[in-house]
């Protein structure tokens, strides 16, 4: 159980689940402005 909830909360907090750096970026590539390297 332990070992579950490290993992959930180690995917929350990976940069690529948050939601208001997820909406920065789709937006930029939705009006085709240069965005910030890959590797974030």
């Amino acid at each position: 159980m332990q070992r579950l909830f490290r993992d959930a909360h180690a995917a929350k907090a990976h940069v690529m689940f948050s939601p208001d750096i997820l909406g920065a970026l789709f937006g930029q590539n939705a009006l085709a402005m240069a965005g910030p390297p890959p590797l974030l």
